[in-house]
């Protein structure tokens, strides 16, 4: 059977700030509820925290596994973390 993990990696300022390293958001049984889930926490962290998403996969992130956000600006790779997307394989 296959399952989706979402799970966040934080880089820079965010792990100075206190914030774990990782943080896992859910498992889910199809890819589509785990973009749901993903599509929900890129556009809270855009509405509320000043977070933006990577220009570079803006158009069409729904098919990567993996996005980027930046805080306040495009490319501040002092403050950002990843939403991945990994499917597993379990018995």
């Amino acid at each position: 059977m296959k399952l989706y993990l979402v799970y966040e990696s934080n880089y820079g300022e965010i792990i100075l700030e206190g914030c774990n390293s990782t943080d896992i958001v859910g498992i889910f049984k199809t890819r589509e509820q785990a973009e749901m889930k993903r599509q929900e926490l890129i556009e809270n962290a855009i509405l509320n925290d000043r977070w933006v998403l990577d220009e570079e996969v803006k158009q069409d992130y729904l098919n990567k596994d993996v996005v980027i956000m930046f805080w306040q600006e495009q490319e501040n790779w002092s403050n950002y973390y990843e939403i991945h997307i990994k499917e597993m394989e379990v018995n």
